[in-house]
């Protein structure tokens, strides 16, 4: 079915759209990788872990207040003791803390102050050179701090450490826990996460739609390689006649001869020129005329137009003596045809 020379042009153009975009979709997926790599996070898909609505989820995820758990300045040594704490109330007892004297970020979303003129600020606990973070739930609040004991959220810990080191402060380590005694219960959730949530930055987003043309054309090659009739070129051959009969005269006049003018190839009464992603095929009666076409950017490319019966038009790119070749050939077995010589 459909001859050998027109299958095999369908198998080549279909094998060329596969594979070239299959190397575009490999592309973008490596960028995708190292990207995650060099980052250290997924710029295309934030996992929901890295994202700030799901920390944000986390923090504020309620707990038990009415019985907290009470500890003390010695107890945030204990690492393991911490990390079993984390997510339960406490009550911590710290005689010393230190107001860092900067509001505490987000404060009016992440937990209800009712006046603003009392807003908390930070304020820490010090173990050597190990701090301890603290948000109270408003400024007057300590010795005795309650609250909920939390990972240390990103946000938290660069509010601190820029404070810090502008006051000269420069070795210290924070601990990766705090204690937030904000009134979350206050503020509705919906309110609780109000916090810019991660999203797919622009321009990956750009590559993301991008990515979604080789997919495309991918499955596209596929359809055309299960269903021939599919395929441009046998779409175009159909204008002429059936496409069994026309691929099977197309297999004998290529078989009696073919004269090759790069990337022309002329048989008894067809022009066919083979592209990357299709085929020219152009019974040369139905021509009417031919002419060349001049591109100039930064240098000068050259092109054959051609005009059929049914008012079509294909064009093909190839040297300038191969534009003059292919004009002066069909000048001669076709002397009827309008020639335009530039």
């Amino acid at each position: 079915m459909y001859g050998s020379i027109v299958r095999g042009q369908i198998e080549r153009t279909n094998r060329n759209l596969l594979v070239s975009n299959a190397v575009l979709l490999t592309l973008i997926l490596a960028y995708a990788l190292i990207t995650t790599l060099v980052t250290g996070h997924n710029q295309f898909f934030p996992d929901r872990a890295g994202s700030a609505q799901s920390r944000t989820a986390e923090t504020y995820a309620p707990a038990d207040m009415s019985r907290p758990t009470a500890i003390v300045v010695e107890d945030l040594d204990s690492a393991v003791r911490l990390g079993k704490l984390t997510g339960h109330a406490v009550r911590l007892t710290d005689m010393q803390s230190v107001d860092l004297g900067f509001p505490v970020w987000n404060a009016s979303q992440r937990g209800a102050v009712e006046d603003l003129s009392r807003a908390p600020n930070y304020r820490y606990s010090e173990r050597g050179e190990r701090l301890f973070v603290i948000l109270p739930p408003d400024s007057t609040a300590g010795p005795v701090f309650t609250g909920v004991l939390r990972p240390l959220e990103e946000q938290d810990a660069n509010q601190v450490t820029t404070v810090l080191h502008s006051r000269g402060i420069q070795k210290f380590t924070l601990m990766p826990f705090a204690l937030d005694g904000l009134d979350h219960s206050k503020t509705s959730r919906r309110t609780a996460l109000n916090l810019p949530s991660a999203s797919i930055p622009l321009p990956n987003l750009f590559y993301l739609l991008l990515g979604a043309v080789p997919v495309w054309n991918i499955c596209k090659a596929l359809q055309r390689g299960k269903r021939l009739e599919t395929h441009p070129l046998v779409r175009r051959l159909s204008k002429y006649g059936r496409i069994d009969d026309i691929a099977r005269a197309i297999d004998a006049e290529c078989a009696a001869g073919v004269v090759k003018i790069t990337p022309a190839q002329f048989t008894a009464s067809w022009l066919l020129v083979p592209t990357f992603y299709t085929c020219i095929a152009l019974p040369l009666d139905e021509i009417v005329w031919i002419y060349e076409r001049v591109y100039v950017t930064r240098g000068r490319s050259y092109a054959v137009c051609l005009r059929d019966r049914q008012g079509g038009y294909d064009e093909f790119t190839c040297a300038l003596f191969q534009v003059n070749k292919i004009l002066s050939y069909m000048s001669q077995v076709r002397p009827w045809v309008v020639l335009v010589l530039i």
